[in-house]
């Protein structure tokens, strides 16, 4: 058994925090609020020379969708929505949310496998397809809101960046250690 599938709890407790962590940089931007060009001081950048803008976190992200659901599902139980409109809205909310799918998943795997009795034992190749799912959604949404928006300064959303690069990690981790497991069960 190879050194990474030995650790490979471990090593996956270890991306799901920096996973996590991600969440707390800056994602995205806002221009609400926000002061002109000529007075854009922190906790705003000049995201052109003509653009002043506030960044947000990937977590400012999904706790604004969590904290408006209420709100989203009166207006389309009330009618307040049409027909595309409602479809476009759970559209919207859905795919906003999918970055922080393989995040629940990746908790599951890990406790899952802090539970079992050898990482062969641990949630099986259901467990292997939901997390290559998960992960290759939440990387498909992640990189689509940031090209939605192309910023000129793109190296400013830094925890989006990290958050595509832990994702990959994580993807690699599991390929990896799976493929170390099979060459430890071969027979010699």
């Amino acid at each position: 058994m190879s050194w990474l599938s030995q650790n490979q709890r471990l090593l996956q407790l270890g991306l799901l925090l920096l996973l996590i962590a991600s969440f707390f940089g800056p994602w995205n931007y806002e221009a609400d609020g926000v002061p002109p060009p000529e007075y854009c001081d922190p906790p705003y950048v000049l995201l052109t020379p003509q653009r002043c803008v506030k960044l947000v976190s990937g977590a400012g992200i999904v706790g604004f969708l969590i904290i408006n659901a209420p709100q989203m599902l009166l207006g389309l139980l009330t009618g307040a929505y049409s027909g595309p409109s409602a479809l476009r809205e759970i559209a919207f909310v859905f795919i906003l949310l999918l970055p922080a799918l393989p995040l629940l998943v990746l908790a599951w795997r890990v406790l899952a496998g802090f539970q079992a009795a050898s990482p062969a034992d641990q949630s099986g190749l259901g467990g292997r397809i939901a997390l290559y799912v998960s992960l290759g959604l939440g990387w498909f949404a992640a990189l689509g809101m940031f090209l939605l928006h192309w910023p000129s300064q793109p190296w400013l959303f830094w925890g989006l960046w990290l958050y595509l690069i832990f994702n990959d990690a994580a993807l690699m981790l599991d390929i990896l250690s799976q493929a170390g497991l099979r060459k430890a069960s071969e027979p010699a």
